[in-house]
């Protein structure tokens, strides 16, 4: 099976760290607003203008979903990051059904680097993507059970879930085939 890979060039970083880089893809900055929604009933900790700096740097066949599924790959930059949140990054999901693909990134808190690998099972290509930050305080809401996670709220409520800050709308990274 070929594997796919893509990458975003970064305007501040002249080394791009990916597999490849392709001539014409954008480089993503936000400094995001939190979202409407459900947020709105939802107490959530209060995350101070957080700047998510992140890119693709490519995706990989998923051995775990074969033929179709794919892992997309991220690296990037937060600053002003509370004790309480973490970078996720999340791709378009393939249809109104299905949970969204995402995962919660690994943060080294003392450099604000960070790394993610979301799975997708059934990718809509090109990938639609997008970074941001969650709050993973407790939401204080009373459950019939343990309150659902910072990932289970992303995966099932996307970018209406409540505590994110966002970069907004999902950016198109076009894949292009790998070199071999």
């Amino acid at each position: 099976m070929a594997a796919v890979v893509a990458a975003v060039i970064s305007q501040d970083d002249p080394t791009p760290s990916g597999p490849t880089t392709q001539p014409g893809l954008t480089h993503i900055q936000t400094t995001a607003a939190p979202t409407t929604g459900p947020q709105a009933v939802m107490p959530t900790a209060p995350v101070a203008n957080p700047t998510v700096d992140g890119r693709v740097t490519g995706q990989s066949a998923d051995p775990g979903n074969p033929p179709a599924g794919i892992i997309v790959h991220f690296e990037g930059k937060v600053t002003g990051l509370e004790a309480d949140s973490t970078v996720y990054a999340m791709v378009k999901r393939s249809d109104s059904e299905s949970n969204w693909p995402v995962a919660l990134a690994d943060v080294d808190r003392r450099s604000g680097k960070w790394t993610a690998h979301v799975p997708v099972p059934d990718p809509t290509l090109p990938v639609a993507y997008q970074t941001g930050v969650i709050s993973t305080a407790d939401d204080g809401i009373p459950h019939a059970g343990p309150p659902p996670t910072a990932l289970e709220r992303l995966q099932r409520q996307g970018p209406d879930a409540g505590g994110i800050t966002t970069s907004t709308p999902f950016r198109l990274v076009p894949p292009t085939p790998a070199s071999s």
